[in-house]
């Protein structure tokens, strides 16, 4: 019989890696995996590295891995189209959440924290706190999900627990001084009138922390439990304002209330759950100097920033344009917000394809690298240019699709009128803001395309060299074009910043696949 603890660590070592050729491999993978000669006495019972490598290589036969080992060969015959629609769904299932708040809308019509029978004013609040809430909190939630992820992959489920509910910390003080910081700028300046700004701070306060309890269920991929939660929200709103006759405003904080709390409640469990595992194998318990932490994060965390500011920036230019049915410096534009959300649903329908990109890389690249010689690197590089050239077709093809399907269902589910709101969204302004921004989308989902290999191989630089310059033309077109055109051509700034976005990021993907030798190999 084979030692558990020896058989688990075998198949983490030497999974789709083939027989090793000596012992002496399995030494180097073994200490590559961060197990030290003390490790080694007080887990295994012996004496140091070498000796545990020996024995590996002594029972290799017995340990019964060969099937995992020759998984991804299996896998490799499998239809790619399977393959596919795997991994595509699983992409999807990121997006369920807002689906699920999206049909809670035409239905009830409010969801978590929107109501369709809001006047302009307190519209104009909430969604001033939701840019705010996505902002601010955005850099947080990408730092934990890739420092989460890090010490995942190191199998340090300890450290994942600690820098989680570290960065959460962070994440719930930077969102409180910064309303504080809002709060008394308006009240210095008086940009919104009271009522306005009071919806805004609270939907802002209780989004932003929202965001954060969600983002350790997203690093942990518990996709559904995310859905579970928005769902319950929505229910707990549902209840508050049908059935006990509260204020939409107090039935809202109670089903945003109940949705961080469930958010906190599952990731406190699962992280809890996987930190007792780890104490009982000896595993690491201090995390590094916070210095260190930052400048690890420091990259994601800005991009997380960047991003959000990229996503909002033409919908504060619209709703900050002059008008005459414009009584503040921002105004909710009501046919251009249902535009955006319309053209939303292509964005999601199209990101899944991200998923299977990423998936399909990380498998080919493992295999293949195994299998070059240093004569074979332009072989090895050209493959992967052509996977990327493949992939991209995949996810045009999959773009153009989703934008007929989306245009398409919306007069579908007017003609069968079981949602009573979906006849707002035929107008002249929404139409156009609709397909400008699905073109916008396409090219900004073919940037977070590129953006995807860039992590893969720790390069966020990159990514952000590209969105900059694409923030830069969002702002300037879509500012200029909607004071000579009309607030609706903000949209532009959007399809021409993210045009700029996808160019500058393809020419460094291609620097990348060029040389994906050297930037794989000094990845890790």
């Amino acid at each position: 019989m084979v030692d558990d603890r020896i058989l688990a660590l075998a198949k983490e070592i030497l999974e789709d890696r083939g027989k090793p050729q000596s012992y002496l491999e399995i030494a180097a993978l073994i200490e590559a995996n961060g197990i030290t000669d003390k490790d080694c006495v007080e887990r295994f019972g012996y004496g140091n590295t070498f000796l545990l490598a020996k024995h590996i290589y002594e029972i290799y036969p017995e340990l019964g891995i060969s099937k995992s080992i020759k998984g991804g060969e299996t896998e490799k015959r499998k239809s790619n189209w399977l393959m596919f629609l795997r991994y595509y769904s699983s992409g999807l299932f990121f997006a369920m959440p807002m689906v699920v708040m999206i049909f809670a809308m035409l239905i009830l019509p409010y969801s978590l924290w929107t109501w369709m029978l809001y006047d302009v004013g307190r519209a104009t609040g909430i969604g001033v706190g939701t840019i705010l809430s996505f902002i601010i909190t955005g850099g947080f939630c990408q730092a934990i999900g890739r420092r989460g992820l890090f010490y995942i992959h190191q199998k340090e489920d300890i450290l994942t627990k600690k820098v989680c509910f570290r960065l959460f910390r962070f994440g719930a003080t930077t969102t409180i001084l910064f309303g504080l910081l809002f709060l008394i700028i308006n009240l210095l300046f008086g940009f919104l009138p009271n009522y306005i700004f009071w919806y805004a701070f609270i939907y802002y306060l209780f989004l932003s922390f929202l965001w954060l309890s969600l983002a350790t269920l997203y690093m942990l991929k518990r996709l559904f439990l995310c859905t579970v939660v928005i769902a319950l929200g929505i229910l707990a709103v549902h209840i508050a304002f049908k059935f006990f006759g509260l204020d939409i405003l107090f039935s809202h904080v109670i089903g945003l209330s109940v949705a961080i709390i469930g958010g906190l409640f599952f990731s406190y469990m699962l992280l809890q759950r996987k930190a007792k595992k780890a104490e009982k194998e000896f595993r690491a318990s201090d995390l590094p100097r916070i210095s260190m932490v930052i400048y690890s994060i420091f990259p994601y965390f800005l991009y997380g920033v960047l991003y959000f500011v990229f996503l909002f920036l033409d919908r504060v230019i619209a709703w900050t344009t002059p008008s005459r049915d414009s009584p503040y410096i921002l105004w909710f534009k009501v046919q251009y917000e249902l535009g955006m959300v319309w053209a939303l649903i292509s964005l999601v329908l199209t990101i899944g394809v991200l998923q299977y990109s990423i998936e399909a890389f990380s498998r080919t690249v493992i295999s293949e690298q195994k299998k070059v010689k240093a004569r074979g690197v332009s072989d090895f590089n050209q493959r992967f240019i052509n996977f990327y050239k493949n992939h991209l077709i995949l996810f045009l093809f999959i773009s153009i699709l989703s934008i007929i399907g989306v245009y398409s269902g919306m007069f579908l589910l007017n003609r069968i009128e079981i949602f009573k709101y979906v006849e707002n969204f035929f107008n002249e302004i929404t139409y156009f803001v609709f397909f400008s921004a699905c073109v916008g989308y396409v090219f900004l989902v073919w940037a977070l395309f590129n953006g995807i290999f860039f992590f893969a191989l720790s390069r966020p630089h990159f990514i952000i060299r590209a969105i900059i310059p694409g923030i830069i033309c969002n702002f300037v077109v879509g500012f200029f074009l909607s004071r000579i055109f009309g607030h609706h051509f903000a949209v532009i700034g959007l399809l021409i910043g993210a045009f700029v976005f996808m160019i500058v990021s393809s020419i460094y993907a291609f620097r990348v696949f060029k040389h994906l030798d050297y930037y794989y190999y000094s990845a890790f």
